[in-house]
């Protein structure tokens, strides 16, 4: 039988031995993504690490067959779904970001300080959040 192709493949599973299924509510669920890849991770209350998975997408020819990949990997994931997490971070995988003390910080200006360490084109969407501490402001497109 031959297998359907899926356009991701999973490279590496990890699993923690004091991991639970049955207790997702006291976990914190981690995707990192970017358009080549995907990790899934999970800590308990303590930050340790108790599950990791790691995908790596087969290379696509536009953002809708991206996000479709996406959508699969979702909806045919075990865990990706549940609704029940403690907390969920999500972080994207770009390199098109500069960091601004907040002070000299002008959100007007935000595609200049881009500008100073990443080319980004005119398609790019220009955001800005600031640190936990407040003492500085990321920019990313």
């Amino acid at each position: 039988m031959v297998q359907p192709t899926t356009g991701y493949k999973l490279i590496k599973k990890i699993k923690d031995e004091k991991f639970e299924e049955e207790n997702l509510h006291a976990y914190t669920l981690l995707v990192q993504y970017s358009n080549r890849d995907l990790q899934v991770g999970i800590t308990d209350e303590n930050d340790k690490l108790l599950f990791f998975e790691d995908f790596v997408f087969n290379e696509s020819e536009s953002n809708e067959v991206l996000l479709e990949l996406l959508k699969d990997l979702f909806n045919n994931h075990a865990l990706l779904t549940a609704g029940f997490w403690k907390g969920v971070v999500l972080s994207v995988k770009n390199n098109q970001f500069v960091q601004v003390p907040s002070v000299l910080f002008e959100e007007k200006s935000s595609a200049k300080y881009l500008a100073f360490n990443a080319d980004s084109s005119s398609n790019d969407t220009v955001l800005w959040c600031p640190s936990f501490d407040g003492e500085s402001i990321t920019v990313f497109a």
